[in-house]
């Protein structure tokens, strides 16, 4: 059944952001494009509401996080995807490649998995998901438990059990083709891909698209399965 969650309780926080009642949030030290400045209300309102800080740019690394209600979309195309599959949720563990500053694992945590893991190269950015897993956990005393990792998404070793991963185009061809490559065989793996310009990889590697949606161009995403 499809499910949303996170993003109804910003609601609130977004029409009296409307009204114009502030909400405080850290200001994009870059100038913002089209796209990031069409999600930016969401994004605060997602931060306001929970008590977290994910929503600002950072200088220091390539960082854009993926909008709360792109997030639950896929979310809940993956829910229905292994539930048609007859697997529990609380059997899989939902990974998100690139997580920034843990948005999206935030939000996968209200979905009952076995385990959230967010993986990200940048060590700036996994203290700040570390400190918004730790603010959320506060909030949140019976979500799924989050871990981040930082380090090389192609050099992973892989938890056991389904996997479902969550990328928002995070890396290039060649690396997206390391990680693709060392990813299990012997288990069902589904990966979610926003913006998905390097999808080649997942092709030659034995992936089958099974749904997708391009309505908004630059947070289309497809979802693969093998």
């Amino acid at each position: 059944m499809r499910q949303t969650r996170v993003v109804d309780d910003a609601r609130e926080v977004a029409c009296r952001s409307r009204r114009g009642v502030p909400i405080t949030a850290r200001v994009p030290t870059l100038p913002l494009s089209d796209h990031e400045e069409a999600q930016r209300p969401e994004s605060l309102a997602f931060d306001a509401a929970h008590g977290v800080e994910t929503a600002s740019f950072a200088a220091w690394h390539t960082y854009e996080p993926s909008p709360p209600s792109v997030v639950e979309a896929v979310l809940d195309a993956l829910m229905d995807r292994i539930e048609g599959a007859s697997i529990d949720a609380a059997d899989c563990t939902f990974i998100d490649i690139g997580c920034g500053k843990g948005r999206v694992l935030l939000i996968a945590s209200q979905r009952g998995f076995s385990r959230v893991l967010g993986v990200d190269p940048a060590n700036k950015l996994c203290r700040a998901a570390e400190q918004n897993v730790r603010t959320w956990s506060a909030r949140h005393p019976d979500a799924t438990r989050i871990d981040v990792w930082c380090e090389d998404a192609s050099r992973l070793t892989w938890p056991k059990g389904p996997l479902l991963l969550y990328l928002y185009n995070p890396f290039h061809e060649a690396v997206m083709d390391r990680m693709v490559r060392s990813l299990p065989r012997d288990r069902p793996v589904w990966l979610a891909y926003v913006n998905p310009l390097f999808a080649e990889p997942l092709r030659r590697h034995g992936f089958a698209l099974i749904e997708e949606a391009t309505e908004v161009d630059h947070y289309a995403w497809k979802l693969f399965r093998r």
